[in-house]
């Protein structure tokens, strides 16, 4: 077989394995994003509920509070500390997963939702 025809089969076939190559590695970056998003989604989900929780404790506690102020029933203290304490711990609890995010983007930390 003559030089260049076997030279031209070697370029040929590195092309082809380059052009190969090339594919997979797109392949694979497109699949690294789409985990990515998906990963993004699925935490976007949790911090939702995570945090809809607290805040409907909030909006109830505070409800409260004002149809009994509305109706001019004399809350007693004790009904509004407790209801202080339903909203101190919400409000904690959704720093907590505020903080926890901002942690995940600035140190790239797995974020633990289960931990609120």
């Amino acid at each position: 077989m003559p030089l260049f025809v076997i030279t031209y089969i070697v370029n040929f076939n590195e092309r082809q394995r380059k052009g190969f190559l090339n594919n997979i590695e797109e392949q694979n970056k497109r699949k690294m994003q789409e985990e990515k998003l998906i990963s993004i989604g699925t935490m976007s989900a949790a911090m939702a509920h995570e945090i809809n929780n607290p805040l409907t404790i909030l909006s109830g506690s505070v409800s409260i509070l004002k149809k009994q102020i509305a109706k001019g029933d004399k809350v007693g203290l004790e009904k509004i500390e407790k209801h202080i304490k339903n909203l101190d711990s919400g409000i904690e609890r959704i720093s907590k997963i505020v903080a926890s995010v901002k942690s995940l983007s600035s140190d790239s930390q797995q974020l633990d939702i289960e931990k609120f």
